[in-house]
């Protein structure tokens, strides 16, 4: 499953969480404050955003 967490800083990112519960942290575009996952492809790809002051970069992680 992907989604959103907060972060211990109070910023936002996605996360993956494997089928026990454990959730990985997928991090940020370089420079972006938060991010958000929003999808994962019939191939496994998880799709989702990064943004910084409202600007949003589209992101696809392995």
């Amino acid at each position: 499953m992907i989604g959103t967490s907060s972060t211990t800083t109070g910023t936002q990112h996605a996360v993956l969480w494997d089928r026990e519960g454990a959730a990985t942290d997928l991090g940020t575009v370089p420079s972006d404050t938060d991010s958000y996952g929003g999808f994962i492809t019939d191939g496994g790809l998880m799709v989702g955003v990064s943004v910084l002051n409202g600007r949003r970069t589209a992101v696809l992680w392995r």
